[in-house]
């Protein structure tokens, strides 16, 4: 492959990306909505939830399993939008395009680095940036999956707990 080729190849599977980063986060805040509509009556109705709580048996276990598993959606869900990407430990700079490593350089000492920047430098820093981005929304995706499995099972609870 040329250069350009490369380079097109690059800029999209960032551009794919990114576009997963944003539906990881809309995904992650209709969980954290949903949570909100499971918990909220349960919290509004503390009479009810008190009374069951209070009780022994299968009810009371239901209703704290739903708890707890919503809780783990929440906290899931709340982690795929706290922004994890950060510059690797050791490393002056990942890339010329990753925000933490230019962040951390100087002004005038990124705009130096980029006026030396052979082809070379640019497709190594658009490939670290690639793989660095896939790894994080992956990351992102196997957490929005079990806060989706901790969200169903919440919900499977607590029906549980109003029909024991």
């Amino acid at each position: 492959m040329q250069f350009q080729e490369r380079y097109d190849f690059l800029k999209t599977a960032i551009a794919r990306y990114d576009g997963y980063y944003n539906l990881a986060a809309v995904k992650a805040s209709l969980l954290l909505t949903s949570n909100a509509v499971l918990l909220a009556p349960g919290l509004g109705e503390q009479s009810q939830f008190l009374r069951i709580a209070a009780s022994a048996g299968a009810s009371r276990a239901l209703v704290f399993a739903a708890a707890a598993l919503s809780l783990v959606s929440i906290g899931c869900a709340a982690w795929v939008m706290a922004s994890t990407l950060a510059r690797r430990p050791g490393r002056e700079v990942d890339s010329l395009m990753f925000s933490e490593s230019v962040a951390a350089m100087d002004e005038d000492a990124y705009v130096a680095a980029v006026a030396r920047a052979d082809h070379a430098v640019v497709l190594d820093g658009l490939a670290r940036l690639a793989h660095r981005l896939a790894a994080g929304v992956s990351r992102k995706f196997r957490l929005i999956n079990l806060s989706l499995a901790a969200l169903v099972a919440a919900v499977l609870s607590a029906f549980a707990a109003l029909l024991a």
